[in-house]
């Protein structure tokens, strides 16, 4: 029977950081196929002593019937309102992007950034926002369930993603929540990081900004 492993984000970004050298070294003599799902994570399985000719890539799919698809305009009035689903954690950058909807601001934008989804850095993200004078700008929403992550999409204008590659190595691997919001027809603001440079095209659907640059995010805010 063929020996087919598939790969995500964790086990070749963080997890080998954590493990002998040599960890996947009979799964990588043994599997017929060895499968990720992007060119950044094709190069970190390579590095890690792969055969490129069992590597696969295999990107995200998405059940596009499941999002209702509606093209944004500019609003006439109501400023810009984005939202980002994540988990607070460092590797989502979401410091990164309440100081880039800061800059936007203070150069007049009017706009509003909704949070969906939980995690550690909650209380230091809510402080953060505090002391930037964006507590009618950012709302955390928690957790919700995916009819609300959709009917916040339906509401929203442009998908924030300032995610960075963090120190215990984990970066994002393609990023589901960039198709995710691709297929409601919003345009998005997403960091050259990990994998997620081939979730979009950029200036097509999308910008891309570099990673902890929040003067980058405020440009992209007000293009």
């Amino acid at each position: 029977v063929p020996l087919v492993v598939s790969f995500l984000g964790f086990d070749l970004n963080v997890l080998p950081k954590r493990t002998p050298a040599n960890y996947y070294e009979r799964v990588f003599e043994r599997a017929d196929a060895l499968c990720v799902s992007s060119q950044f994570m094709k190069r970190q399985i390579l590095a890690l002593g792969a055969p490129e000719d069992r590597v696969r890539i295999l990107p995200l799919g998405l059940p596009v019937k499941r999002f209702d698809y509606q093209p944004r305009k500019a609003r006439e009035e109501g400023g810009i309102r984005l939202v980002s689903a994540a988990r607070l954690t460092e590797v989502k950058g979401l410091e990164w992007g309440m100081r880039g909807v800061a800059l936007a601001r203070d150069a007049g934008v009017d706009v509003t950034w909704h949070i969906l989804g939980d995690g550690p850095l909650r209380q230091e993200l809510e402080a953060l926002r505090d002391e930037l004078g964006l507590a009618d700008r950012v709302v955390f929403h928690g957790f919700v369930k995916m009819e609300e992550v959709r009917a916040q999409m339906a509401r929203s204008d442009v998908s924030l993603f300032p995610g960075v590659a963090a120190p215990d190595g984990a970066e994002e691997a393609l990023g589901g929540a960039v198709l995710e919001a691709q297929a409601c027809g919003m345009p998005v603001i997403a960091s050259d990081v990990g994998g997620i440079p081939e979730a979009f095209v950029p200036g097509e659907s999308g910008v891309l900004v570099p990673q902890r640059d929040a003067e980058a995010i405020a440009e992209a805010i007000l293009r």
